[in-house]
């Protein structure tokens, strides 16, 4: 990603976290918004992305749910799927505040919330350097046909 021309790059990848105050040194105006869930919504939704909803053992945590055991994630021994979950939403919100109060001019933490309104919207893209702002309100352009229930 560090290698394109494009003026505009974006990536929903997790891991990007470390990376923050090394490409802040290299890139000029770059720019991370952080999107931040209730815990228990994001909790509830990790518990819905699974194929199946049995968790299956791990050899480096106890239990773990499908698709989730991959090495892009951290692993929690000895504690629940749900416990896992919650320690990966602290430990992630841990690391983007620290880096939200370093390193505010180029990362920022907003409410999913955000994204429902105009005002909102407009803050995000403001902070991100868009201009001439077209606003996407009340689209849910991702949901699924049976609203998320599958």
């Amino acid at each position: 990603m560090l290698l394109r021309s494009d003026k505009i790059v974006g990536d929903t990848a997790w891991y990007w976290l470390n990376y923050v105050p090394h490409i802040v040194g290299y890139v000029s105006g770059v720019r991370f918004v952080c999107l931040k869930r209730d815990k228990e919504s994001t909790i509830e939704s990790f518990k819905k992305r699974p194929i199946d909803s049995k968790p299956r053992p791990n050899e480096n945590m106890q239990l773990v749910y499908r698709g989730y055991k991959g090495h892009a994630f951290p692993r929690y021994k000895d504690v629940t799927p749900d416990e896992s979950i919650s320690l990966y939403y602290d430990e992630y919100y841990d690391i983007a505040e620290n880096l939200e109060k370093h390193y505010s001019e180029w990362f920022r933490i907003f409410t999913i919330d955000a994204l429902n309104t105009e005002e909102g919207q407009k803050e995000i893209l403001d902070f991100a350097g868009f201009e001439n702002h077209n606003y996407c309100v009340g689209k849910k352009l991702n949901a699924s046909p049976n609203g998320g229930k599958d």
